[in-house]
């Protein structure tokens, strides 16, 4: 990230590293290097090293998060054609269209059943009368 001899920011530093400034002032604290915790302070290369060498797990996992959420992102971004394309598929799927050819054919044989269902019935009634 940084350029050899080029000074970096504290605020800068800590989004780098997907850490607090307090977090980066107490880890520096704890090294016997004073900081202001201020976010335009400026840390020299060797603070900035020492900072990387004990973040640079933290940042490696905030670079895999930020990967993983894009993937996401991208499988869950719907725009309104793309909504509307859906929804439209799946009205065709729940309720095919009928080719009016078809439906008056599918009438026609509904009412050719019905008619020999009739036949059928009034020639039993006809068999019990008579037997």
């Amino acid at each position: 990230m940084a350029e050899a001899n080029k000074p970096v920011r504290l605020s800068k530093v800590a989004r780098e590293f997907n850490l607090g400034m307090t977090t980066v002032v107490e880890f520096l604290a704890s090294k016997g290097i004073e900081v202001e915790a201020n976010p335009n302070t400026k840390l020299d290369s060797e603070t900035y090293a020492l900072v990387r060498s004990n973040f640079q797990g933290d940042k490696e996992t905030k670079e895999k998060a930020q990967a993983s959420a894009a993937t996401i992102q991208d499988r869950e971004s719907i725009t309104l054609a793309s909504a509307k394309k859906r929804a439209a598929a799946k009205q065709e799927e729940e309720e095919p269209e009928i080719d009016p050819a078809e439906l008056e054919e599918m009438r026609r044989k509904q009412a050719e059943e019905e008619e020999q269902a009739r036949i059928a019935r009034e020639a039993a009634e006809e068999a019990a009368l008579i037997g």
